[in-house]
């Protein structure tokens, strides 16, 4: 006997989670429009709620447990939202909610939902964070609403500090400029937007530049260049990274080959490495077969490392950069002073030479304690026998403070910017004949 879904049974499986049975997504969106609509004198919020580390819970419980715990969270906003609003499952352990602004404490609904993760006997602490948009346009498309709700989360996902946030105009710019970069990028790099600039590192004694760092600038659509600080740490986090980094790094092995094969002079430049680069597993090979290609002696390409990279697997990185030294490659500890290095750093980590931070030479004419801090690296480094770079040298006053503690090298705009590859090969072939 056959049997048949009955109108009813449709319905509820088209509009609603079946898991939690609050409205689906294109349901809830729905709802929301119409009661928004239907009451445009009241000013209304949308919250969207994330667990964190959800996939945790079903690899260590299983995905039983799991479940539980997504029905034990609509429960919570069922609850606190009752008949005075609209709540749904979106997707997965994204969860909304619509109500009104009067009256609504982030706080108590966060306690309310701790309360009952904390009471379901799971040895790991499970916590979310929360989203929140203030709707001032009862018109706009609720999906809209939803997607400014998740720039408020995305704000503090992964915080241990802050676990709701409102959506504010300046974060949705944020964010928006942010997804036009990635959007760019692949093009970007097809087309040689990404210039490379060459900052020179001189030797205070002799006044020389003695080697160089590579820096890149994005030069989007011919317009102005995008510094480092505007794409660099988005490029982290997505990835792409390893392709600049490798980008930037063939750029300065060519350039070095044109002057090589001229007859020309050159010298040393460092290039940065990332978190990324370093857990390629080809990261070696990779850069020896770059190397090899153009010819290039390993000591001539150096590269530039910050004690961030080692907060993940630093075993892993100490080996990879100790086998990179025993192949010649020269390693320097980038950013030191920066605020998440400390004495050990220059101690645990492999290098060959230590970069000081700009914002210590920033105030070492106004700081006595920055003074002692760097008067303790000066001598730490020189029991080490490690060179020490000091980076945004500005002024005469921090040269001469510098020179009075036998600084070795300094890199800085006292000296000179970042160059054009040409301007900074006719440097180089000026000072060769002084």
């Amino acid at each position: 006997m056959e049997s048949f879904i009955s109108k009813e049974e449709l319905l509820d499986y088209l509009q609603n989670d079946q898991l939690t049975g609050l409205n689906n997504a294109d349901t809830f969106y729905r709802a929301t429009h119409e009661m928004l609509i239907a009451d445009p004198g009241t000013d209304y919020i949308m919250a969207r709620f994330d667990v964190d580390s959800f996939g945790m819970v079903n690899e260590l419980y299983g995905f039983d447990a799991g479940d539980h715990l997504l029905i034990c969270i609509a429960d919570v906003l069922h609850g606190f939202v009752r008949e005075r609003g609209t709540c749904g499952r979106i997707h997965a352990d994204i969860f909304e909610i619509c109500v009104p602004a009067g009256g609504f404490d982030p706080r108590e609904l966060l306690e309310r939902m701790n309360s009952v993760l904390s009471g379901l006997g799971m040895l790991n602490r499970i916590t979310g964070h929360m989203g929140i948009y203030c709707i001032t346009d009862h018109w706009m498309n609720a999906a809209l609403m939803s997607d400014r709700a998740n720039s408020a989360l995305q704000s503090i996902k992964g915080s241990h500090a802050e676990d709701y946030a409102y959506y504010s105009d300046e974060e949705g710019e944020r964010q928006m400029r942010e997804q036009m970069i990635i959007k760019c990028m692949y093009d970007a790099l097809e087309k040689g937007e990404f210039r490379v600039r060459y900052q020179p590192i001189y030797n205070t004694e002799t006044g020389l530049p003695e080697c160089a760092e590579a820096l890149v600038r994005w030069h989007l659509h011919g317009d102005a260049a995008l510094r480092p600080a505007e794409f660099i740490s988005i490029f982290e986090k997505c990835g792409f990274i390893v392709r600049l980094d490798y980008y930037i790094w063939e750029e300065v092995c060519r350039e070095m080959r044109m002057r090589m094969d001229m007859g020309a002079q050159v010298m040393p430049v460092s290039v940065n490495m990332s978190r990324c680069d370093a857990f390629e597993p080809t990261i070696i090979t990779d850069i020896t077969a770059l190397t090899e290609c153009y010819g290039i002696p390993h000591d001539m390409l150096r590269f530039e490392i910050t004690e961030t990279i080692f907060g993940e697997d630093p075993q892993r990185l100490r080996s990879v950069i100790a086998e990179m030294q025993d192949l010649g490659f020269v390693i320097l500890l980038d950013d030191f002073g920066s605020g998440y290095s400390t004495p050990s750093s220059l101690i645990e980590i492999p290098f060959d030479i230590v970069k000081i931070d700009r914002e210590f030479i920033r105030n070492i004419t106004s700081s006595k304690r920055c003074e002692y801090v760097l008067d303790s690296i000066f001598l730490l480094a020189d029991r080490l026998e490690v060179p020490v770079v000091a980076e945004g040298v500005e002024s005469a006053r921090q040269m001469d403070r510098l020179r009075k503690k036998s600084c070795e090298y300094v890199q800085g705009y006292y000296f000179s910017r970042p160059l054009e590859p040409d301007e900074f090969y006719r440097m180089i072939d000026k000072n060769r004949h002084r």
